[in-house]
C-alpha cells in the first residue's frame, strides 16, 4: 500500500467516525500542526502514523480493525 492509499483510508474514516483535526489531536495527544501535516501527506514520523490509525481504527496499513459502529 501506498502513502496516499493510507492517507485516503485515513481521510475515509475520519469522516465515517465524524473526528476533526482537533479531535484526533487531542485524543491522540498530537499537535494540530502536525496532524495536519500527516493529513496533507507530508512526512511525519511512524509514531504518528501509528497513533492515527490507531485512534481511528485502522492498523498500520490502514485495513480497519474496529468497526464504525464503536464510534
Amino acid at each position: 500500500m501506498t502513502r496516499l492509499d493510507l492517507l485516503k483510508r485515513v481521510q475515509k474514516r475520519k469522516r465515517q467516525i465524524g473526528l476533526t483535526i482537533d479531535n484526533i489531536a487531542k485524543l491522540s495527544n498530537l499537535g494540530n500542526r502536525t496532524i495536519t501535516r500527516f493529513l496533507a501527506g507530508e512526512d511525519v514520523k511512524m509514531s504518528t502514523v501509528e497513533s492515527v490509525t490507531h485512534l481511528l481504527g485502522l492498523d498500520f496499513a490502514g485495513n480497519e480493525i474496529l468497526s464504525e459502529t464503536f464510534a
